[in-house]
């Protein structure tokens, strides 16, 4: 609620992050354009990016280092499993 009344605007950019970013990796990402995503991200107040890739394993960043797990949800899965429900067209 606090970032959404810091940034009342619906359009993007946003002016500052909110605490945690995830980002979904495709297969088209670069690592230098997800490293740089992280530094953004991070300059704009972001206190965790969690990376998701196409299988659902997560790995957790603070702005000074990987983590094991999330520091803001520790019980948060490391993975996650099962299909997400398909849309309808």
């Amino acid at each position: 609620a606090e970032f959404f009344k810091r940034n009342p605007n619906d359009d993007a950019p946003y002016l500052d992050s909110p605490e945690i970013v995830v980002e979904v990796r495709s297969p088209s990402n670069t690592i230098g354009e997800i490293e740089e995503k992280k530094t953004l991200y991070f300059e704009k107040g972001a206190r965790e990016v969690w990376l998701c890739d196409q299988i659902g394993c997560l790995r957790f960043f603070s702005p000074e280092k990987e983590l094991e797990r999330s520091e803001l949800f520790m019980d948060f899965p490391r993975q996650i499993v099962g299909r997400p429900p398909r849309l309808r067209r």
